[in-house]
């Protein structure tokens, strides 16, 4: 559940020591914005989840949000081969 990995990242230490490398990228620059990136898509997520629709602006969000984490995923792939 994505409240779950927010408090997960929410930890300094965590943040610090693991997550702060990967998500400083884009418009993701602090782990406050991404907490907050994080709580957007949680309304979208439950929508998903019991199968309702979402409207163009939510796709259009989430779209955007997949191509963050996709080169999130990318620059940690790279990192990780060395």
């Amino acid at each position: 559940d994505f409240k779950d990995y927010q408090k997960i990242i929410k930890t300094q230490k965590n943040w610090d020591n693991i997550f702060k490398k990967y998500f400083v990228i884009g418009k993701i620059k602090n782990k406050e914005k991404l907490i907050s990136w994080m709580s957007e898509i949680i309304p979208i997520r439950i929508e998903v989840m019991h199968s309702r629709d979402i409207d163009k602006n939510q796709l259009k969000q989430l779209r955007e949000y997949y191509r963050t984490f996709a080169n999130i995923y990318n620059k940690w792939k790279k990192k990780d081969k060395y």
